[in-house]
C-alpha cells in the first residue's frame, strides 16, 4: 500500500514539473507524396473577405514565419506558386457552475418529540459558470495554377482566454507540427507555454 502511495506522488510530481501545455486537436488532408514544397513562393491570403485586414496582417506574418521554417519562400510582388488561405474564429461557451454545499432546515414532529429535518436549503460557496473559449484556425494550401487544393487543415484549442493574439502563434505551431502531417488523422498537440492559456 504504502509503495502504491509513493508512486503515486511520483507521478503527480512529475506532471507538476512538466509545468502548464498548451492542447490542441489539429487534423489535416493532403493529396498522396506531399513532399516537394521547399523553395516554392507562396503568398498568405485571407480565407473570407470579411476578416479585419489589419489583424490579419499579423497573423499572416507569423505564418509566414513558420511556413518560411518549413522550406517556403515568401511570393512578395511575384507570382507565387502555392496560396495559404487563412481563417480563424473565437467562441465562447460556459462551464457549470460548481455545485456548492447545501445547507438544510426545517422542523417537524414526531409523535411527542420535536425534530429537525430538511426542509429547505441554500448553497454554500457556489459560483457562477466561468466563460470558456473555443479558438480555431483553418488553413488551405493550393496550387495557385490549378486551384488544386494540396493540403489543408484546421486546429482547436480550448482556454480561458480570448485573446487571440496569444494563442495564434501557439494554434500555428501545432497546425503544422510535424508538416504534412499524417493525412485524414485527428492528433492531439501539446506545446509548453508560459501563463494562461
Amino acid at each position: 500500500m504504502f509503495r502504491r502511495l509513493v508512486i503515486l506522488v511520483l507521478v503527480a510530481l512529475a506532471g507538476a514539473c512538466t509545468g502548464p501545455q498548451f492542447e490542441a486537436e489539429v487534423t489535416r488532408f493532403h493529396v498522396a507524396g506531399l513532399s516537394d514544397y521547399e523553395g516554392k513562393r507562396i503568398r498568405v491570403e485571407p480565407a473570407r473577405d470579411d476578416i479585419d485586414g489589419v489583424v490579419f496582417a499579423r497573423y499572416a506574418a507569423m505564418l509566414g514565419e513558420r511556413l518560411a521554417a518549413l522550406g517556403f519562400v515568401p511570393a512578395g510582388k511575384d507570382e507565387p506558386d502555392w496560396l495559404a488561405r487563412l481563417d480563424y474564429s473565437v467562441t465562447a461557451t460556459e462551464t457549470a457552475p460548481e455545485s456548492g454545499a447545501q445547507v438544510g432546515i426545517g422542523a417537524g414532529h414526531f409523535g411527542r418529540h420535536v425534530g429537525v429535518s430538511g426542509a429547505f436549503g441554500f448553497p454554500i460557496g457556489g459560483h457562477e459558470p466561468e466563460a470558456v473559449y473555443n479558438r480555431r484556425i483553418s488553413l488551405a494550401l493550393i496550387e495557385a495554377e490549378s486551384g488544386r487544393r494540396l493540403w489543408e487543415g484546421r486546429a482547436v484549442s480550448t482556454g480561458r482566454t480570448a485573446d487571440l493574439d496569444a494563442v495564434m502563434p501557439l494554434l500555428i505551431k501545432a497546425l503544422l507540427e510535424g508538416f504534412p502531417g499524417e493525412s485524414g488523422r485527428t492528433v492531439e498537440v501539446r506545446l509548453p507555454v508560459e501563463g494562461r492559456q
